[in-house]
């Protein structure tokens, strides 16, 4: 876990989250938002992670259908939508 937390990691993930200009998680933090909300709040994250306390959130559905995930230019992606903190950390 002290690799996934380590700040080169999160800053390498941070950047693949704005990238990807997705949809806000389920928990409706928006890639606008990201950055002030890790702000206040990555030190705590980052301690419950490294303590395994850390549980994500439900992942979002689409459209009702958590298995298909429209995408910008057309057709579908197989993933749900996760938190906003939670799309490059391990599950479990």
């Amino acid at each position: 876990m002290e690799a996934v937390v380590e700040k080169a990691n999160m800053a390498r993930a941070y950047r693949r989250v704005v990238a990807n200009k997705g949809a806000p998680g389920a928990d409706g933090i928006t890639v606008e938002q990201l950055a002030d909300h890790l702000k206040q709040y990555w030190p705590t994250l980052r301690e419950r992670l490294l303590a395994g306390e850390y549980h994500p959130s439900p992942v979002r559905a689409a459209d009702g259908r958590p298995d298909e995930i429209p995408k910008p230019k057309g057709g579908t992606d197989g993933a749900a939508i996760r938190s906003s903190a939670s799309p490059r950390l391990p599950t479990g």
